[in-house]
């Protein structure tokens, strides 16, 4: 995610113990990196807060985290199953989360004020088969899910029905609306 004057990339080593666990900044323009967020082993997924922060998951762990530009990682909500892809509904008054390892999979609408979390909303559940991963919001306001073994991405409206958008998409992790020049809004990549 862009973050600041960088690009922010969740790094896990998968419990390695090798230092390089957590939220690395990268420089586009020099390639050069830097470790901001340690502690969070198994960091997997970033999404920029509208206060300015990070919220980091680790489907490993049942929380998700928050990361400020100094460096400090504290626990944003505790008691989240297998939290994954994160992103907020388009009008930033709640958090959308997916879960990872369980079954079935919920998929969540936690609602926010003033940076503050409160109790996570299900609003619908995959099967353990999916292994619900990356997300995106798109222009209506719905969630995108990349489903890795599953192989397809759904679409989940804010009523909770859900929908199949595409298949043949295996192991699936992240997925984004274009942006920029060249990138077409309407399309997922």
């Amino acid at each position: 995610a862009w973050w600041g004057e960088g690009l922010a990339a969740a790094s896990s080593s998968s419990g390695l113990g090798n230092g390089l666990d957590g939220v690395f900044m990268v420089d586009v323009g020099t390639g050069a990196t830097a470790l901001v967020g340690q502690g969070i082993p198994g960091a997997n997924f970033v999404t920029v807060t509208p206060w300015g922060t990070l919220i980091v998951s680790d489907p490993r762990v049942d929380e998700l985290q928050e990361l400020t530009a100094d460096g400090t990682v504290t626990t944003w909500l505790p008691d989240l199953l297998s939290p994954n892809g994160t992103a907020f509904t388009a009008d930033r008054s709640a958090l959308w989360s997916v879960t990872t390892y369980a079954d079935p999979q919920p998929v969540w609408r936690i609602p926010v004020v003033d940076g503050v979390a409160g109790t996570p909303v299900e609003v619908a559940a995959f099967g353990a088969g999916d292994v619900s991963d990356g997300v995106a919001v798109g222009a209506s306001g719905a969630l995108y899910v990349v489903q890795n073994i599953g192989g397809r991405i759904d679409r989940v409206s804010q009523d909770g029905s859900v929908e199949l958008v595409a298949e043949g998409v295996p192991w699936g992790a992240s997925i984004a609306f274009g942006e920029g020049e060249g990138f077409d809004p309407c399309s997922l990549y």
